[in-house]
């Protein structure tokens, strides 16, 4: 039971109820458009799709990998231009559409998924 203020007045203890909501992880985030420059101290870069497939809404981290194709490069120490010459892979890249690159400076993907895609790209 808590105690309730005046904005509660007239509402009874039964019609409330209380709600736990877990901590989410939070996802990486948008640090740059194709060509700029990310920003993102001692955490990992992605570059790939600005938008979710086939609609012209931004997409989030997991819509961007969900899509399938996309570079990473990992432990950066500060910034780096947002552009897939500056990924292992990039070279052969073949971007479908506009491309933005994206900050996991929180861990959000296994450093051993992200070393597993670089070794994808060089072999």
């Amino acid at each position: 039971m808590f105690k309730k203020g005046k904005a509660w007045d007239g509402i009874s203890d039964d019609d409330l109820q209380c709600f736990c909501e877990p901590f989410l992880d939070p996802e990486p985030y948008h640090c740059a458009q194709d060509g700029g420059v990310c920003t993102c101290p001692k955490g990992n870069v992605f570059y790939g799709n600005k938008f979710k497939a086939g609609t012209s809404n931004i997409a989030t981290f997991m819509e961007m990998l969900d899509q399938g194709e996309y570079l990473v490069a990992g432990a950066i120490k500060d910034s780096m231009t947002c552009e897939p010459k500056a990924f292992v892979g990039g070279e052969i890249y073949d971007a479908m559409g506009e491309q933005e690159c994206y900050c996991d400076d929180m861990g959000f993907v296994d450093i051993t998924y992200i070393q597993s895609e670089i070794t994808w790209w060089t072999t």
